[in-house]
């Protein structure tokens, strides 16, 4: 009675209180999600654990995953790989920590991995993760001396990002395990959430938690314009939590061990004992107006509290910072000699605390400041370490008036700016000093700031003198313990290394190098790197919801540098003070002491009144951190208010859940009842073929309490009704479970062979019942294809899912223009929300043979024959009865082949054995060509693709064997043979050294002259080889006798029959005589003449040319003459006529009319 009307009140409470702060939410709400159970992280479609506290072997941690009903982890793409790692920088504080996965090196296969104990087809680790290794993939020939125990896949740093290393199975380690997020519900919670037990898990009653922790402030009276300093804190709860601040002071006292320990005591502030009102809380921000050093440099904490508890904050502190008026008066002129090194320390004025000044630099020109980009200026460097501008080199350029403005920072926050420094004149003098050689400066490298702390960002920085003018000095940064630099890290061309949010993995020792562009290098130094680090939780504490009765174990591991105290709080008050008091009992509250930084916080058997806000106070002399958490503790009997047992469905033939999660504390048990019969369960076991949980028997209990019914029939069908029990009572919950019929195919993929370029319609029906929605999925060779994603050819493949329920071609998959890539294992999947059905069916596509490959030239090159041998493609299903064989020389168009062998039929090659390569004789090349084949298959539907051309071969050289055709000529300067042929090919020219030799002799003669024709040239637009001999001034119109014959340097070719070319005429002597004229009509004349008398050398007669001009003067005159070449005109009659007729005259108009004779396109006198 008493447990029920506590329960009552606190649910009664917590609607009440829900009212007063609507939203309670804590910062560790928004870890979980509400696809997978408590405890439990969601990404995509699974579900993850990270197991840290309690580390395992190899073996314990394979066998939890399955416990809680998952799997190790296994990880299948880069964005999942991502998701890890973030997750991974949240909670492992310790970045030195190792874990486990699923991968292991496969026992039959040295330096190849797979995912133990996943499904077959998702056991290989997939190409695209290879980019994830840190340590090198061992190869085959490491094999003997590699350590047979370092076969594990496990995550870890390189202090940038998480990836993978080899480790060993044995050690302690984090593991992580994975299940899809539709297996859920066999999934074991983790932890159970403040919400568990209440009627209003949306407005859950809550302790205090802080949103913000107060941090330490700067004051720097002489810069503050409000003249207050002010501490955050903020914290959330339901109700509405309230707060108080305290004064801590530190305090050395001896134990009972006698060992000497710091404590830390508190003092509560009160406001209203400052009558002045100097000090005020305000929605929990303490402000201290006009702070003192004298009474105000201690440190601050805050305390939240409600109903349920009390937690506290960190502490903070007043920083009392300082920094005096910078003087005005410029600085003396600075003269250097140029190309010597040289600084200018900025010199800021005094100032505390150490490190807050940042500095920035500008040229003060005529009044206007231009800011100094050493990015632009690789010689100039700007140090924050050191407050000073360096110049590796000066030039004359540098020459001007630098001026360094200062601002003041605090937490990586800019504070205060300050009014410039005084200006520093800086002038540069032309010398010849010689070049210095690199040196790094005494005061580098340097760090700042000069005591860095964990979360700061950190700066190395180097500089040194040295020669800059050509592409400047280089800088090189490594770490002397061989660990690779942060990603990202150099700047200011590699003079500085940043670290943001520097960490204990970046204390060491770093060397810097420099070199300048002429190859010249600086003696290395280096520096150490060590920080300090205020306390920090690497096992924060989380919120724990127990059953009473049962033992709680809260884990407090805190680390810094120097190592911090820390001390258990429950509520305000030391759970040390508690103990020493009497009011905590000792046999059931007990602190045990891990070591000097770790301690856990033992409660056995808890009670309700054990409920209570617990807080871990870490400090050392840098400062303090807090972690708190809610331990609530529950007795209530079991309830299905919240989670009742839903209806489900199931198919023959497959199995079905039914949920089960009644709240209850302590501990229940749970039966199952079918129709009023109580069910005899088994345990559930992890199917390694599927990752989904199987069972033995009929039914089983999975993880989660839930019931799995395997391998349904329609007797399953009826009423499930759950029973659980403790000790404060019990309840059931009942649903029905309906059985569904099996899905049946009606329509499946049919194996058929399909031709090339076709359409193929693949069929995929099931029938079901009527109430159920079917999606049909279709798979290639196992890969799913997603029609609506661009990374499939979606032209070629549409699902035609359109109407539903019964379309005529529901699930049809069609495919277009169908080619050989096509060809494969297609799977039409029909999915229901219960159950799938798959079938496949085999496409193979015919069409002409694949391209052949491999094609080899036998280096016994002939004339015009050739060995060639190749390896023989696909015969895509019919048989390949013969082979097309093409050749590309060197002097065509790259992609212009030329059919030397067609119609090859197979059974003339030659089968090479063992290598099953074919051979054959190619014989009518040409000589000396360099040429390139390739090879083409066919078979009875075609020529297939060729194959890749081979390599480049050169045949022998021959004589020419071809005669030049066309032999003709004619024409030219008087005094001259011109003659003409139309030349070979490149092809045909067989050998080096090609020309063309000429035999000539007169008609006359017996004898022929032989001419070799080195300056022939082309003519009629490449059509002819044309080549002029000189003769003679008198041998005008003579008969010759021509043949040509082409030359090389293996010898000649045939001659070309003899061709009787006539020299070049010469120019008439003679004109026509008696011209007349008279007209035709009006507008035309006819002209009468008598041929010139003929003249040795003329040759004959081709034509007249008639010319005509209108009269102006007597037609033999001068003017007369004139006007012939300004208005004349000109008509051709060809053949050897002796009249012409003038068309187009103007009528009733004057000619005068003169002929010429043309012999040969030559003209005589008029």
């Amino acid at each position: 009675m008493f447990s029920w009307l506590l329960i009552f009140v606190f649910n009664i409470l917590a609607r009440e209180v829900a009212l007063v702060n609507p939203w309670y939410g804590c910062p560790q709400d928004d870890i979980w999600d509400t696809n997978c159970p408590d405890g439990w992280f969601n990404f995509e479609a699974n579900c993850y654990s990270f197991f840290v506290q309690v580390p395992f072997n190899y073996i314990a941690a394979r066998k939890n995953c399955e416990t809680h009903g998952g799997l190790l982890l296994r990880i299948d793409t880069l964005e999942e790989h991502q998701f890890i790692a973030d997750r991974l920088n949240d909670i492992a504080v310790n970045r030195s920590l190792r874990w486990y996965t699923a991968g292991v090196m496969r026992p039959d296969s040295f330096g190849e991995f797979m995912w133990e104990g996943h499904p077959l087809n998702f056991q290989n680790v997939r190409s695209e993760l290879l980019s994830l290794w840190f340590d090198a993939i061992p190869k085959p020939s490491e094999r003997p001396t590699f350590p047979k125990d370092r076969t594990r896949l496990v995550y870890g740093t390189d202090r940038n990002r998480w990836g993978w290393y080899l480790d060993t199975p044995t050690a302690l380690r984090g593991h992580i395990c994975r299940a899809p997020v539709a297996n859920a519900n066999q999934l074991l919670p983790l932890s159970k959430s403040l919400a568990y037990g209440s009627n209003f898990p949306n407005r859950i009653a809550r302790g205090p938690c802080f949103i913000i922790h107060p941090k330490d402030v700067l004051y720097v009276h002489q810069m503050s314009t409000e003249k207050y300093a002010e501490l955050r804190c903020e914290a959330n709860g339901n109700p509405q939590p309230v707060y108080r601040w305290y004064y801590v002071s530190t305090e050395m006292i001896t134990n009972s061990t006698g060992d000497t320990i710091t404590i830390l005591r508190r003092t509560l502030i009160d406001p209203t004992s400052e009558p002045s009102g100097r000090i005020s809380i305000s929605a929990g921000s303490l402000v201290i107006h006009n702070p003192d050093t004298s009474t105000d440099s201690q440190m601050f904490q805050c305390e939240a509290n409600n109903i349920y508890g009390s937690v506290l904050s960190r502490t903070a502190r007043i920083i009392f910072g300082q920094l005096e008026t910078a003087p005005k008066q410029p600085r003396n002129e600075r003269v250097v000699m140029s190309h010597q090194s040289e600084t200018l320390p900025c010199e800021p004025p005094a100032h505390s605390p150490p490190d807050s000044l940042i500095y920035t630099v500008y040229m003060n020109k005529n009044g206007e400041l231009e800011p100094v980009l050493p990015e632009y200026r690789r010689n100039v460097f700007i140090s924050q370490a050191k407050g000073l501008i360096g110049f590796s080199e000066v030039t004359v350029v540098d020459t001007g008036v630098y001026v360094c403005m200062i601002t003041m920072q605090f937490d990586g926050h800019r504070i205060y700016d300050s009014p410039k420094l005084p200006d520093m004149p800086f002038t540069v003098r032309y010398s010849n000093e010689p070049r210095q050689d690199p040196r790094i400066y005494d005061d580098f490298p340097a760090v700042w700031p000069t005591n860095p702390q964990r979360g700061q960002l950190v700066r190395l920085e180097c500089f040194a003198a040295g020669y800059s003018q050509l592409d400047g000095l280089k800088y090189s940064w490594r770490r002397l313990d061989g660990a690779p630099l942060r990603t990202d890290s150099l700047k200011d061309y590699d003079r500085v290394i940043e670290l943001p949010n520097v960490q204990p993995e970046d204390q060491g020792e770093y060397e810097c190098n420099v070199e300048d562009s002429l190859g010249k290098m600086a003696r290395p130094k280096t520096l150490h790197l060590k920080i300090t680090a205020k306390p920090y939780f690497t096992t924060p504490l989380q919120n724990t919801v127990v059953d009473i009765d049962s033992d709680v174990f809260l884990t407090c591991e805190a680390s810094g540098i120097p190592n911090p105290t820390h001390e258990w709080y429950r509520n305000d008050i030391t759970v040390t003070q508690l103990l020493t008091t009497g009011k905590l009992n000792t046999t059931q509250y007990s602190i045990i002491r891990d070591g000097p930084t770790r301690s856990t916080l033992a409660i056995r058997k808890v009670k309700l009144s054990d409920s209570g806000m617990f807080t871990c106070l870490a400090w050392n002399s840098l400062g303090s951190e807090a972690s708190s958490a809610e331990v609530r503790v529950l007795e209530l009997a079991p309830t299905f208010r919240k989670h009742p047992v839903m209806p489900n469905e199931g198919m023959i033939g497959s199995s079905a859940v039914m949920e089960c999660q009644p709240e209850g504390a302590p501990e229940m048990t749970v039966e199952w009842l079918h129709d009023g019969t109580i069910l005899t369960t088994s345990n559930s076991w992890l199917d390694p073929e599927t990752g989904t949980a199987n069972c033995g028997t009929k039914y089983c209990k999975l993880p989660s309490k839930n019931l799995l019914i395997v391998n349904l029939v329609e007797s399953d069908a009826g009423q499930y009704t759950c029973i659980a029990k403790n000790t404060l009572g019990q309840a059931e919950s009942s649903a029905l479970l309906t059985i569904i019929p099996q899905l049946k195919m009606s329509l499946t993929p049919i194996s058929r062979v399909v031709y090339r370029n076709s359409t193929v319609l693949l069929p995929c029906r099931v029938q079901s019942s009527s109430y159920l929605d079917v999606n049909y999925a279709w798979h290639f060779e196992g890969v799913h294809y997603k029609f609506d994603r661009l990374d499939l050819d979606a032209r070629r493949y549409e699902l035609a899912q359109l109407y539903r329920p019964y379309g005529n071609y529901f699930g049809t998959l069609k495919v277009v223009n169908v080619q050989f890539e096509n060809s494969g294992n297609y799977t039409c999947m029909a999915e229901t929300p219960l159950n799938s059905q798959s079938s496949s069916g085999v496409i193979r596509v015919a069409g002409p043979p694949g391209p052949c490959g491999g094609v080899v030239v036998d280096p016994q090159v002939g004339v015009d024959r050739v060995n060639v041998s190749w390896a023989v493609g696909t015969t895509h299903l019919f048989q390949i009865l013969y082979f097309q064989i093409e050749a590309n020389a060197i002097y065509d168009p790259p992609n212009q082949w030329t059919i030397v062998a067609s119609n090859v039929s197979i059974s003339s090659t030659k089968l090479l054995k063992p290598s099953d390569r074919r051979m054959t004789f190619i014989n009518n090349l040409a000589a000396n060509m360099a040429y390139r084949v390739r090879v083409r298959a066919g078979n009875a539907l075609g020529l297939g693709e060729p194959s890749p051309p081979s390599l480049s071969f050169t045949t022998l050289p021959t004589s020419p064997t071809l005669i030049p055709q066309n032999v003709t000529g004619g024409g030219g300067k008087h005094g001259t043979l011109v003659f003409k042929w139309i030349p070979l090919k490149r092809v045909n020219e067989n050998g080096p050294n090609f020309r063309y030799r000429a035999h000539i002799k007169a008609k006359e003669n017996k004898e022929y002259s032989i001419h070799e024709l080195w300056t022939a040239k082309m003519s009629d637009d490449g059509k002819y080889m044309q080549y002029t001999l000189t003769l003679g001034d008198n041998l005008f119109y003579k008969p010759y006798d021509v043949m040509i014959q082409a030359v090389n340097s293996e010898g000649t070719g045939p001659l070309s029959e003899p061709v009787t070319v006539m020299s070049a005429a010469r120019v008439p002597t003679n004109a026509p005589s008696g011209v007349t004229a008279g007209a035709f009509n009006c507008s035309s004349i006819r002209v009468w003449w008598h041929p010139p008398l003929p003249s040795e050398g003329e040759g004959p007669t081709w034509g007249y040319r008639i010319l005509y001009w209108p009269r102006i003067s007597d037609c033999r005159s001068l003017e007369s003459d004139r006007a012939r070449h300004q208005l004349g005109q000109r008509q051709t009659v060809h053949g050897d006529v002796t009249e012409g007729l003038i068309i187009g005259l103007d009528s009733d108009t004057y000619y005068c009319i003169a002929v010429q004779v043309i012999c040969f396109k030559k003209f005589s006198l008029i």
